[in-house]
């Protein structure tokens, strides 16, 4: 490929177009935000198998939320994030995974605190995936399939919550400027 410069327009502009990548990742695959992610499954409480890809044919971001049913901050976000959710549950999906309790306890969890976003196990490995090792963690997928963003705390305010969403929710979203460090 090659590109061209014209006096009234110094520098070309290249777009690269990106998704969620098809395959599943491999053994050792280690994620960070800029990342673009593999396509993975998961069965909610309801006995559904979904996968990311699917996620995507009708929303503009996927928020996966990495926790499990003791986990107390987990216990104080989540009546804030099912507000926010319930809000922008259009445009946005969120995935609780959880990779220490089982199936059942999962689908008590979410059927005892009301909780409508998707709940699962974590049986992909994503837990390992991004090393979470603190809970809650989340993580935004934008609408491109890129990692934009990963939060290692909990976030107790449903207007975070709903600023989050409506970023990559929102008809003009673009993605951050990689090479911009905030100067």
């Amino acid at each position: 490929t090659s590109f061209t410069t014209t006096a009234d327009k110094e520098n070309a502009e290249v777009v690269i177009s990106s998704k969620v990548i098809s395959q599943t990742m491999t053994s050792g695959t280690r994620y960070s935000v800029g990342d673009i992610m593999h396509n993975f499954s998961f069965t909610n409480s309801y006995g559904i198998q979904l996968t990311l890809e699917e996620l995507f044919k009708t929303k503009r971001a996927v928020v996966l939320n990495f926790w499990y049913t003791e986990c107390s901050a987990c216990k104080t976000e989540f009546p804030a994030l099912e507000r926010a959710y319930k809000a922008y549950a259009d445009t946005v999906s969120v995935v609780a995974l959880d990779s220490t309790d089982s199936a059942d306890e999962i689908a008590k969890f979410q059927s005892d605190w009301g909780l409508t976003f998707h709940c699962a196990r974590d049986n992909a490995g994503i837990t390992g995936a991004f090393g979470v090792t603190a809970f809650p963690t989340t993580v935004v997928i934008d609408r491109y399939g890129v990692i934009a963003e990963v939060h290692v705390s909990s976030i107790p305010q449903e207007s975070a919550w709903k600023a989050l969403f409506n970023k990559y929710a929102s008809d003009d979203y673009t993605q951050d400027d990689p090479s911009d460090s905030g100067n």
